[in-house]
């Protein structure tokens, strides 16, 4: 692994800390409004882990637990809590990795 410290923190400060944030800012508003919803995206790296993706990967899977937890807590205040993970898409840049030998070997997760 070639990541250090600082790419770390800024990985979860961008995929983690910012929904938590949100989400922690937007749920005292929401329990006055049953019926609610949160949505956030997130991505099957969350639980398919990838070469050459650790911290992203990672961060996902914070992020997913950080759904299931808010949906668990939130639920009796009627506000519902979702996920949607994407999977990857396959583009010309994808391509292109995959022609540097960097395939991810997730076909299972491809959209065309």
């Amino acid at each position: 692994m070639t990541t250090n410290i600082l790419e770390w923190d800024s990985m979860m400060n961008l995929n983690v800390r910012t929904h938590f944030q949100l989400i922690s800012l937007a749920v005292p508003f929401l329990k006055k409004r049953p019926g609610s919803n949160i949505v956030v995206l997130s991505s099957t790296a969350g639980t398919v882990p990838m070469p050459g993706s650790c911290i992203y990967s990672t961060s996902m899977a914070m992020l997913n637990m950080l759904i299931q937890c808010t949906a668990l807590e939130t639920a009796f205040f009627g506000i519902r809590v979702n996920g949607v993970a994407a999977g990857v898409t396959n583009t010309e840049a994808r391509k292109k990795q995959e022609s540097l030998g960097r395939d991810f070997d997730n076909d299972k997760f491809m959209v065309e």
